[in-house]
């Protein structure tokens, strides 16, 4: 008894060690292990059952067996190829209890039943067979020796009840579980392992303690061992277990080492861990040595200061104070030449060989560095001609403006561009080309003085700082200076090539009062200096300057406008001898942010020259149309609205369909729109206009020509087009009263209108002997401030009578 107490103690503690080694673990191995011995320790604790014959006496001893059988089907379940997959698992859990646990119910409680284990002895073990091809059949070695063992113990186990003997089947069954285990330890595991070693042995033994006390019994010589002799190999094989736990730890910190040092010593990056107090280095991989220019022996005997400047002393001494990590702190280091390169530190506290140290990890910046200087050049320098682009020459140019505003000098902006260098690059190729640009790069460096700036701001555009002018006539003669550089042929790539180069130039304080603007002139002096008949180098004026921000700005107001409805259409009417209304003229009409009125004469140039026309007459015909919808579903007489058309806009092919769509979409009579154009405009493109008009005149809309007069006339260009007035130029109508006046010119158009069967307005009548004299001359209708000025949409309702 006091054996068995003394073995349950023993196999209480045995599973509190392995569970407590258990603790930190994830391996599911281990895991089994610990299960297996707690099941071990139940076993034994049956061992301490001592019942009188009977149920008891077969409870207790059914119970020895299976926690033994389940033990050793844990200690199976950690076979490797078996714990890979929970259904593997399940099908050998499945099979050991099914066979044996049923195998230790069917001997100890129903004897009569012996004769069922005829069938399941050999059902069972080769079920055991199948599973071991299935999961062990690519291990030859492993799969032979278990189907030879399975085999024997099969024989061992129909012999046992051949011969009557269910003592000996029991003991088979944990018998042949041990020796598989023995087997899986030994072919899984290194056999060079002591702990391996010892657990197989352990196994071995523990399969034959069961058959080995049955003889000892049966010699009745059990009496004379000392009992708990029979329990030494399960300590055996926890022992071994115990030692594969802590090989496999020692393996791992061994591994885990290697690989630590690997990282230190193989990593690209300087590694050195110093003393905290002490500052003296304890640890240095090959990088930070070849880094400083000594060896890993020569680098320990030095102290962390040693390899940092003098003048970086107190700064490392602040960050080596402070108890907080370190990160990509940027500091130099001193290699051994005397020489210094800028490092990237990383560094943190660590406990290192048992005292307070730190480990740092440096990043050299070397090439980092040189790559990102090669950045920033490449993106402040032209990689054509190594000039200063347009985002460096900005802060250059700066610079040279404040130091003129300082010192109370002049300065100025010369922009160059090279004309006809789309021709060059299609004569003699491109490479030619960037040759040229390369020799304008050269030439222009020649001239200029070491405060000037120069940089290539488009792809044949140049732009130059003049510093430190002494006045404005210094900055006209450097100007022409670099003109005349261009003055004869130049040789590239051994071609004479004839390099013309225009020039604008604006210059402080004379031309305007901050960079921008100067800068901003140049441009606009360029501008004028490529215009037919401009020259070069050439001059913005503070006056012309001026002009230049009021069209920009009108041509921002105009923008706006066209998307905010900020024009409107005021109209002016047009009236036959008895002063009746026969049709009316809408006028555009564009308020300041003010809101007073910007003069047409103003906005209309700057809308030809801008593009904005084309989209602001679109908006005049639809609106005009629009309005004289509106008229006719309030119920009023409308008269037909005539519609100034730009050069611009009957040189479109799409205007007449853009015209005929508007009328469709408010299901307006053409007859009530006219449309007016200038001689001018038609005889700028014929071919488009007369398309235009012929199509617009076929469905119903009436032209006239504006301005008649004024501009070239031909009689028979005029005799082709499809109008139907003409309108006299109110310049003609203001002038006919005076002596040697017009008025011969105004009876001679309005005969020869009428002779082509063309009916004639008079624009800009102001007076009653203007309207009465028109009326003896036989004009046919009048538009002026005698009758009524342009007017707005709502006082026009009354005009329609």
């Amino acid at each position: 008894m006091q054996d068995d107490l003394l073995i349950v103690v023993m196999a209480v503690l045995l599973v509190f060690f392995l569970w407590s080694l258990n603790q930190r673990r994830i391996d599911r191995r281990f895991h089994l292990w610990v299960i297996g011995w707690s099941l071990v320790m139940v076993h034994f604790f049956s061992l301490l059952w001592h019942p009188a014959a009977g149920l008891g006496l077969l409870l207790r001893q059914a119970n020895i067996a299976s926690f033994e059988i389940l033990a050793g089907l844990c200690f199976i379940l950690s076979e490797p190829a078996v714990l890979v997959q929970r259904r593997r698992m399940l099908n050998v859990v499945a099979v050991g209890i099914l066979f044996g646990l049923g195998t230790v119910i069917v001997v100890f409680f129903f004897p009569l039943g012996l004769w069922l284990l005829y069938l399941s002895v050999p059902i069972g073990n080769g079920v055991a067979i199948e599973l071991g091809r299935r999961y062990l059949g690519r291990e030859k070695t492993k799969f032979n020796s278990l189907v030879v063992l399975i085999l024997l113990c099969t024989a061992w186990m129909l012999g046992s009840l051949l011969l009557h003997r269910p003592e000996l089947m029991i003991a088979s069954i944990p018998a042949e579980i041990f020796l598989i285990n023995a087997i899986l330890f030994a072919t899984t595991y290194s056999m060079s392992r002591p702990g391996v070693v010892t657990s197989v042995i352990g196994f071995v033994l523990w399969a034959g303690t069961a058959a080995f006390s049955i003889a000892l019994h049966n010699m009745g010589a059990a009496d004379a061992w000392f009992p708990s002799i029979l329990h030494l190999p399960e300590f055996f094989v926890a022992i071994g277990m115990t030692m594969i736990a802590f090989e496999d730890d020692t393996q791992a910190a061994q591994e885990l080492a290697h690989e630590y040092e690997t990282l230190f010593n193989a990593n690209p990056n300087s590694i050195w861990i110093y003393d905290r107090h002490t500052l003296q280095f304890l640890s240095v991989n090959e990088v930070a040595a070849q880094k400083h220019g000594y060896t890993i022996p020569e680098l320990l005997t030095k102290k962390l200061p040693d390899m940092l400047p003098p003048d970086r002393h107190p700064t490392a001494e602040s960050y080596i104070a402070s108890a907080k990590p370190v990160e990509n702190r940027r500091t130099l280091h001193l290699h051994r030449n005397g020489s210094t390169f800028p490092v990237s530190v990383t560094a943190y506290d660590v406990r290192f060989r048992g005292c307070d140290a730190r480990m740092a990890i440096g990043v050299d910046l070397t090439e980092l560095d040189a790559i990102n200087e090669q950045l920033v050049y490449h993106m402040e320098y032209d990689a054509l001609t190594s000039l200063p682009n347009r985002r460096k020459l900005l802060s250059l140019l700066a610079a040279i403006f404040d130091q003129a505003q300082r010192e109370k000098t002049a300065c100025a902006v010369l922009v160059l561009q090279v004309e006809r260098s789309e021709r060059i690059n299609e004569i003699y190729g491109y490479a030619v080309g960037d040759a040229v640009l390369q020799e304008v790069a050269r030439l222009l460096r020649s001239i200029t003085h070491p405060l000037d700036a120069i940089g290539r701001t488009g792809g044949d555009q140049f732009t130059i700082g003049l510093a430190a002018l002494s006045s404005d006539e210094e900055a006209n003669r450097r100007a022409q200076q670099v003109q005349s550089l261009f003055e004869g042929l130049l040789t590239v790539e051994g071609y004479r090539l004839d390099v013309s180069v225009t020039i604008g130039l604006a210059v402080y304080p004379e031309d305007c009062d901050d960079m921008a603007a100067l800068w901003r002139d140049a441009i606009r002096a360029h501008t004028l200096a490529q215009k037919p008949g401009g020259q070069s180098p050439a001059r913005l004026s503070r006056t012309l300057s001026l002009k230049q921000q009021e069209s920009n700005r009108l041509e921002l107001l105009m923008r706006h406008a066209l998307l905010s409805d900020g024009f409107e259409l005021f109209y002016q009417p047009i009236l036959d001898r008895e002063r009746r209304l026969q049709s009316m003229e809408a006028l555009l009409r564009l308020r300041d942010g003010d809101g007073r009125m910007v003069t047409p004469t103003l906005f209309i140039p700057v809308a030809e020259t801008s593009g904005i026309i084309l989209p602001l007459g679109n908006w005049v015909i639809q609106q005009a149309c629009r309005q004289i919808r509106s008229w006719q579903l309030a119920g009023h007489r409308v008269v037909p609205i005539a519609v100034n058309v730009s050069p611009h806009q009957i040189a479109q092919p799409s205007l007449s369909t853009d015209v005929q769509v508007t009328l469709e979409e408010l299901e307006l009579d053409p007859a009530l729109l006219h449309l007016e154009v200038t001689e001018s405009s038609v005889m700028l493109h014929p071919i488009v206009a007369l398309e235009n008009m012929e199509k617009l005149s076929g469905l119903g809309i009436q032209f006239s020509i504006d301005d008649f007069g004024t501009g070239f006339s031909s009689l028979d260009r005029l005799h082709q087009l499809p109008v139907s007035t003409l309108k006299i130029d109110r310049s003609f109508v203001s002038r006919m009263m005076d002596a040697n006046g017009t008025r011969p010119i105004v009876i001679t158009v309005i005969s020869m209108a009428h002779a082509l069967g063309l009916s004639v307005i008079a624009e800009g009548v102001e007076t009653e002997d203007q309207f009465s004299t028109l009326c003896e001359m036989g004009c046919d209708l009048f538009q002026g401030f005698l009758f009524s000025r342009p007017i707005p949409a709502t006082e026009a309702v009354p005009l329609f009578g």
